[in-house]
């Protein structure tokens, strides 16, 4: 995800915990496991998962700061820290957290992204 927004001229926070005060805790090895998630409603994310609040796994240090152009936040933390962001016509989705190491309900993020290699 942080490449992605860079790649648009976003930027991006080296460790969110330190620079950004209120934070939660995001990174596995400082000792967080999990936290809310809340999708935007209008998002590509929420129409493929049918959801606006999910549950997700946290493993990161960095963390988008400002978003890139072109791109758009889909989801955030609690504490504001942004979680996925994508593009406004949803071929570009990146995601904070690892649908890869969460339960099957991530199975449509991975079925869309087989369905776009194939048609694009």
């Amino acid at each position: 995800m942080q490449l992605l927004n860079a790649q648009f001229g976003g930027t991006i926070y080296a460790d969110v915990e330190h620079q950004q005060p209120g934070t939660l805790v995001h990174a596995k090895q400082r000792g967080g496991t999990t936290h809310p998630l809340v999708i935007d409603p209008t998002s590509h994310l929420y129409e493929c998962l049918g959801r606006d609040q999910l549950d997700v796994n946290t493993r990161h240090v960095q963390a988008v700061e400002r978003v890139g152009r072109g791109l758009r936040v889909s989801a955030t933390a609690p504490d504001g820290v942004i979680e996925a962001i994508e593009s406004a016509d949803g071929r570009l989705m990146g995601m904070q957290f690892h649908p890869e190491r969460m339960p099957d309900d991530m199975a449509p993020l991975f079925t869309r992204l087989v369905h776009q290699a194939s048609t694009h």
